[in-house]
């Protein structure tokens, strides 16, 4: 009887910590490279707040960080729901993303509705980016909040299951740009090499011209005409005495 109540005993134990594994979600997506939350890498700079941004995937742990507002009360985190809080010198952005388009919807007429009927004792600035629903607390203005959620763009990696159905066109479509930059940087380098040669080779014979005229200049005149006259076609007697010209 009593090895009866302990098998029991453990059995219960072991569901109730069981139970308690599937309460915690396990869907965060992290990044392969550094092991960094992708929703973290979403954010506006998200390395100047990675060490302030606070994961979020449970509506006990969003009541903590926003515990004056009503509106984070309509965040419902089913299916993998998760969000991400950090402040900025604009405000305290919270980004919220859903698994699917259809909660991403159904959640933003909700957010919609309430703002547009409930008054709010904060400012608060909402925009649905993607699958995001993002919002901007306690920013000074409405353009300061759209300034930081114009930042934000819904990144979403689609990976097929067997053969991708649009190989052709991405592999098209990498030939055209690899070709582009290939010409480009060609042109570039032929355009580049011309220039530098005649730039090269203008100064070097206007170098080598300098020195011989710099040497022709200092040198004396040689005549042997024994008297008569001569023809100055060289210009080179021009200054010379005439005791070195044979007059």
């Amino acid at each position: 009887m009593m090895r009866f109540r302990y098998i029991l005993f453990i059995l219960l134990i072991s569901s109730s910590i069981f139970a308690q594994k599937t309460k915690t979600p396990q869907l965060r997506e992290v990044s392969e490279d550094d092991g960094i939350a992708v929703i973290i890498k979403h954010l506006p700079s998200w390395e100047q707040v990675q060490s302030n941004a606070k994961l979020i995937d449970n509506a006990k742990d969003l009541r903590k960080l926003y515990p004056n507002s009503s509106l984070v009360d309509l965040v419902k985190f089913d299916g993998g729901t998760e969000g991400v809080s950090a402040d900025y010198e604009q405000g305290k952005l919270l980004l919220i993303e859903f698994t699917n388009p259809q909660l991403a919807a159904e959640s933003d007429e909700t957010f919609k509705q309430f703002l547009t009927s409930t008054p709010q004792s904060e400012q608060i600035s909402y925009r649905r980016i993607g699958n995001y629903a993002a919002f901007v607390f306690n920013s000074p203005n409405e353009a300061t909040a759209n300034g930081l959620l114009d930042q934000i763009e819904y990144q979403k990696v689609v990976r097929w299951l067997g053969e991708d159905p649009y190989w052709y066109a991405k592999a098209e479509k990498a030939y055209l740009n690899t070709t582009g930059d290939m010409l480009l940087s060609t042109m570039l380098a032929v355009v580049g090499g011309i220039g530098g040669a005649v730039l090269l080779g203008g100064g070097f014979g206007f170098l080598i011209y300098y020195l011989r005229k710099r040497r022709r200049t200092g040198a004396f005149a040689f005549s042997d005409a024994g008297g008569l006259t001569r023809l100055n076609l060289d210009e080179l007697s021009d200054g010379i005495p005439n005791k070195l010209l044979g007059k």
